[in-house]
This record gives structure tokens, sequence and C-alpha cells, in this order.
């Protein structure tokens, strides 16, 4: 007998879904809490003590497309961050991982030297954080490489290239190409965006008395909705209702 087999003859119908999927809606969670009175307290200490070995050189990662392999993920911290030491990885639910770094300095360093590419597929990455719960907290943050393409002369000192790409999210460089004028068809800058809200897909830009549109092209997206202008899904499989302009 499974864990927990023995309690479904006797729960609700309705909190089978959740407990299969080890998801619950808002809606369950109240329905549970006036169900159920019992609570377990777990002492501060004990948890201050469990959180102290994760917070400080911890992050919490997922696929925004196709899972990969955990080691896959492990190696690909390894190479591109030029660590001397194989990172822990811990498997979770739902395609989550933990990974545990020697450092707090290797840590930081990875959550700003993205983005992450492992097979094709771009990782999002955050802090460990407690009471993170699988299935009702998810990991959106991700780092992406953006381009302006035809940005006019003027506009191509450092500043006002990240001063636009905030538009977009948070501006942490230019790439050296942009930095030295070395190719001027489009500024390339790497920023960190939130990756369940809408994409920015340009922004206007004030120019003496007249403004003009400055467009974004975001580098190795995994699937886009054009509808509702977010990652994750095709417009095909659409489950956002936009009113409004999403730019």
């Amino acid at each position: 007998m499974e864990f927990g087999e023995g309690c479904r003859a006797h729960a609700p119908s309705r909190l089978v879904a959740w407990t299969s999927n080890n998801r619950i809606s808002e809606e369950e969670l109240k329905e549970l809490q006036s169900r159920f009175s019992e609570v377990v307290e777990i002492s501060p200490e004990r948890l201050r003590r469990a959180r102290s070995a994760w917070a400080p050189t911890s992050v919490m990662i997922r696929s925004l497309g196709r899972r990969v392999p955990a080691d896959w993920v492990a190696r690909e911290l390894r190479a591109q961050g030029k660590l001397s030491y194989d990172v822990e990885v811990f498997i979770m639910a739902a395609g989550f991982l933990t990974v545990r770094f020697r450092s707090q300095e290797d840590r930081d360093a990875a959550l700003e030297n993205g983005p992450w590419l492992v097979a094709g597929q771009l990782l999002a990455m955050e802090q460990w954080k407690a009471n993170f719960v699988l299935g009702v907290n998810t990991v959106s943050r991700t780092v992406v490489w953006i381009r302006l393409p035809c940005l006019p002369l003027e506009y191509w000192e450092r500043e006002s290239i990240l001063d636009i790409a905030a538009a977009a999210g948070r501006p942490l460089a230019v790439d050296y190409c942009t930095a030295q004028l070395q190719k001027l068809g489009y500024a390339r800058v790497k920023v960190e965006i939130n990756a369940i809200t809408l994409l920015k897909l340009g922004t206007f830009i004030q120019r003496e008395e007249q403004r003009f549109w400055q467009a974004f092209v975001y580098e190795n997206l995994p699937a886009f909705c054009f509808s509702c202008a977010r990652i994750g899904h095709l417009e095909s499989s659409c489950q956002f209702a936009v009113e409004g302009p999403i730019g």
C-alpha cells in the first residue's frame, strides 16, 4: 500500500485531484483549512539551522522548455562557471532542481553569468527560497540577450543603451562588440527578465519633439506566444486572455 492510500477512501473526491499531482489551488487550500484544524509546528531554531545549509550558496533551477538531465546541468555550471569542483544537484518534483555551490561568490556568479542554455533549453534560476512549495511557487527569473536593431548612432553610449534595455528587464551588461562599436547593426544587451510575465516587444524613445519605436529581439527563447507575449507555450495553446496593448 502506498503512503496515504488508506486515507483516500475517506477524503473528499475533489481533493484527490491535487494529491495526485502535488498541486493545490487557493480554493482547495481554503477548503482544507475549513476541514482540518491540526497544525504541526517546527521550532524556529531548527528551521534556522536547516536553512543555513541552503540559503547562502544554493539556487533553484527549472527548464523553460524541455526537461534536461540533472547531470547535464551540473556539467554546464562547472564548465561555464570555470569551477574546480562539481556542484551538488538535488532533483526535486515537477522538473525543479536545487543546486548547491561551495561559496556564495560562486552562486552569485552563476546568477549573473547567464544566459544558461543546456541542450538548447533556457534555464530559469533564482536564489534558494525558504518555504518554497512545489506546485504553488515557481522559478521565473532568467537571463537573456536582447538585440536593439537599427539603433541610431547617437544612442550608442553604454548608459543610453542600458537605459533603453531597462524597458525589457534589469540590464546586466553589454557585449564586447557593442561596447567597442564593432558591429552597429544592432546593440546587444544582457538582461534579467521574469519568464512568466509579458515580454516587452520594444519601447518608444523620445527624441526632441518626436519619438520613435525601438524593437527588442530576444535570443534563444523557448516557445513564444504572439497572442499574450509570454514564453513557454505557443499561440495555439494559449490560455491567457489579453486585453489592451501588450508591448
